[in-house]
């Protein structure tokens, strides 16, 4: 199973993955959330997503969900597939 990112405007993220806890009783160990706060800086953003994606990784990839189009957390999810460090197909 690919590992799953979420990446969201706070509280978003943190949220389904509580309602993910909250519904099957347990988180995978594969999954992760990170929340986006208004105005922090990019260069924080796509840290913090970069470290829970290396530890969510799997063999079979990681699956990234985003909430806005176009808005901050998608931009930076994007700047992830774009990168060097993780291959997107």
């Amino acid at each position: 199973m690919p590992g799953i990112l979420i990446v969201a405007h706070t509280p978003i993220a943190g949220s389904m993955l509580g309602f993910v806890e909250h519904t099957y009783g347990k988180v995978p160990v594969r999954m992760a959330a990170v929340d986006i706060p208004p105005y922090e800086d990019t260069k924080v953003s796509f840290d913090r997503v970069y470290e829970a994606a290396t530890q969510v990784q799997s063999e079979y990839g990681i699956l990234v969900l985003t909430d806005v189009m176009g808005a901050t957390p998608a931009n930076v999810a994007t700047r992830l597939a774009r990168s060097d460090l993780f291959q997107c197909k």
